[in-house]
C-alpha cells in the first residue's frame, strides 16, 4: 500500500515536535477513496518534507491542512483551532499560505493584481497590503514582471507568482505542493534561501 511520510529537512531548518499542526487519527477522502487513513501528526515551526509515491495521499493531506477539504474522521487542529464541519475557519485561514499543485488564476491579471487579489482574500489590513505585495513579488524575483499579465509568463514564472501569493500574508502555516516544478537550478536555490528565512517563524510543509 502506498503511503506518504513526513520528514524534517534538517539541513534547512531543524524543528521540534509541537502542535502548530496537530492531528490524531486523521482520515480524509479523495472522491470515494480514503486517501489519508488514521494519520497522527504534530509539526512545529521549521521546514518539513512530505515524501511518497504517486497516489500516496500527499496532495489530499495538503488540501486538508489548507482547510480545502474537511476530515471524515479523527481530529485536526491548526494553531490551536479545531477543523471540523462546524468550525469558523476564517481566523486560521488568515494565517495559512497555500500553493496548490494546480494553480488557478485570471489570465488577464498582472502579477501584481494576482497577488493583490489573494492578499485581499486573506483579509490582510488595507494599510499594509501594498508593501506586503511588493515584498512578496521581490522575494520570488518577479519585480521586473510585476506589471506583466499572468498569461504572458513562463511556467516557472507562474509557479513563482504562486509562491508569492502563498507568502504574501506572512503565514504561520505554509503549505507548498510541488513548489519547484518548472524552476531552474538558480531559482531553486533562491527558493531554498526563502524557506530558510521563513523557517524560524513558520511551519512549512513541502
Amino acid at each position: 500500500q502506498a503511503v506518504a511520510r513526513v520528514i524534517d529537512i534538517e539541513e534547512i531548518a531543524p524543528t521540534t515536535y509541537a502542535s502548530v499542526v496537530h492531528a490524531e487519527g486523521l482520515t480524509v477522502r479523495a472522491g470515494r477513496r480514503i486517501a489519508v487513513d488514521g494519520l497522527d501528526l504534530a509539526l512545529d515551526n521549521g521546514v518539513h518534507g512530505l515524501l511518497g509515491p504517486n497516489g500516496a495521499g500527499k496532495t489530499t493531506l495538503m488540501r486538508a491542512l489548507a482547510t480545502v477539504v474537511r476530515p471524515v474522521a479523527g481530529t485536526l487542529s491548526l494553531l490551536g483551532r479545531t477543523v471540523d464541519a462546524w468550525a469558523d475557519l476564517r481566523p486560521v485561514r488568515r494565517e495559512i499560505g497555500y500553493l496548490p499543485q494546480e494553480l488557478g488564476f485570471y489570465r488577464r491579471f498582472t502579477v501584481r493584481e494576482f497577488v493583490e487579489y489573494l492578499v485581499w482574500l486573506k483579509e490582510v489590513p488595507d494599510e499594509v497590503r501594498p508593501g506586503a505585495v511588493q515584498r512578496a513579488i521581490e522575494r520570488v524575483g518577479l519585480a521586473d514582471r510585476a506589471d506583466h499579465q499572468m498569461r504572458t509568463l513562463s511556467g516557472g514564472m507562474v509557479r513563482r507568482a504562486g509562491i508569492a501569493q502563498a507568502i504574501v500574508n506572512d503565514p504561520r502555516i505554509l503549505l507548498l505542493d510541488e513548489p519547484t516544478a518548472g524552476l531552474d537550478p538558480d531559482q531553486r536555490l533562491q527558493f531554498r534561501a526563502t524557506l530558510r528565512d521563513l523557517a524560524d517563524d513558520t511551519c512549512v510543509l513541502v
